[in-house]
């Protein structure tokens, strides 16, 4: 017999706001599943970061739906992005998946460079919570540029010429 919890699961599910374990599970491109050296262009695509790709393919011969999860088609009005990301997954992942840079509600989890995990409802962080440069500050989303201006006006009296060299050291590009 079904009792309330039961209900209210079934009620959030339908509504759209229960964790949709049977959606899709989104790889961001630059950073996680390809290496990223700075911004060379909308088609230039990093070598493979291995571990990942293996992960991708493991879930993907589990029968988990995957998707390419990247800023790089949000202005791709001329199909290169998607279709350099697609020449990209046939040879290194085997196949081409589908491709977005909408959070979708069917995207039941997330792997990223960047994001930084939150406990539901709470506010709470988990895991190291960007506070240094090795956590990636002041980086602009579409670049990956560290600025040196703005990591000095958010830490003043900081070295900046330590976080500007951890920045360079994980790939960044330093600026002004």
């Amino acid at each position: 017999m079904a009792d309330i919890f039961d209900d209210v699961a079934a009620a959030a599910k339908q509504k759209g706001t229960a964790p949709n374990d049977e959606g899709f599970v989104g790889i961001d491109l630059d950073g996680t599943l390809a290496h990223y050296d700075g911004w060379k262009g909308k088609t230039n695509i990093g070598e493979p970061i291995q571990p990942m790709v293996d992960r991708v393919k493991q879930m993907l011969s589990s029968g988990k739906k995957v998707k390419i999860f990247t800023a790089r088609t949000a202005d791709d009005q001329d199909g290169s992005a998607k279709a350099a990301i697609d020449q990209w997954t046939t040879k290194h992942i085997g196949q081409t998946l589908p491709v977005t840079h909408t959070k979708e509600p069917e995207m039941s989890h997330l792997y990223d460079d960047r994001a930084v995990q939150v406990e539901p409802n709470t506010g709470k962080i988990l895991g190291k919570e960007p506070a240094d440069p090795a956590a990636k500050p002041n980086f602009h989303p579409s670049t990956h540029n560290f600025s040196v201006s703005k990591w000095k006006q958010a830490n003043p009296g900081g070295d900046h010429q330590a976080a500007s060299k951890q920045a360079q050291d994980s790939g960044y590009q330093v600026v002004d």
